[in-house]
């Protein structure tokens, strides 16, 4: 078992790892129809980074820990930041959705989630010059018989979220008969409060790791 814990937080493994997924990005970049980050090789080789940066962060964090002094948790913190991120991304990739809506005055449409959006009222607000100034949904939400907003002005910038899932005002347009549409995207992602919690963690431990260096007292050295 010992054997195996350090060949799994080997530093040879965390840059063969990394060069194998950065050579794995390069290849997705080029050809973003291969959808790469959802490849079976990618999986692979994200969950074996992942194996070997939580043994390095377990380890370190253990090493630490038994010092009677001088221990410094911030590169552990960073450490877990960045797992929790890791996790936040696989969430996003696989459970996200991300819909886009066109609605005429008086229709309806159904979410993933089970609520019935539907566009009240269609507003349109110009400049002088008759370019658009800003887009108004007048929108109901309801949910079993329940009303989850009622008359919400949907607008640019003023997002409506509702039972996990946020509605954005996109776009606006007009159809060949002369009727005017919305244009709204539904987006529902299960990982923002993880991606938000590795933020606050990675800004610890950069403060924990600049304190601990900084309260350290200098040592002189006599010429």
């Amino acid at each position: 078992m010992n054997t195996i814990f350090l060949a799994l937080r080997s530093l040879r493994l965390s840059v063969a790892v990394s060069v194998y997924m950065a050579v794995l990005c390069i290849i997705g970049a080029l050809n973003p129809a291969l959808e790469v980050t959802k490849s079976i090789p990618f999986l692979v080789g994200g969950a074996v980074f992942f194996i070997n940066l939580l043994t390095c962060t377990i380890f370190r964090f253990l090493r630490e820990l038994g010092k009677k002094s001088g221990r410094n948790f911030g590169p552990d913190i960073h450490h877990a930041a960045l797992l929790a991120f890791i996790i936040g991304a696989c969430l996003s990739s696989f459970l996200k959705i991300d819909l886009t809506i066109w609605l005429f005055e008086g229709q309806h449409v159904e979410l993933p989630n089970g609520c019935t959006v539907t566009a009240d009222a269609l507003a349109a607000e110009k400049y002088d010059d008759g370019r658009p100034k800003q887009w108004l949904t007048a929108m109901t939400v309801t949910k079993g018989g329940q009303r989850l907003a009622d008359g919400y002005a949907l607008r640019v910038n003023h997002p409506l979220t509702v039972d996990g899932m946020t509605l954005y005002q996109y776009s606006w347009g007009v159809s060949e008969s002369g009727s005017t549409y919305t244009v709204i995207r539904a987006v529902y992602d299960p990982a923002i409060p993880i991606v938000f919690t590795s933020l606050i963690l990675f800004g610890l431990g950069t403060w924990l790791t600049l304190f601990t260096k900084f309260r350290r007292p200098a040592v002189m050295i006599d010429c």
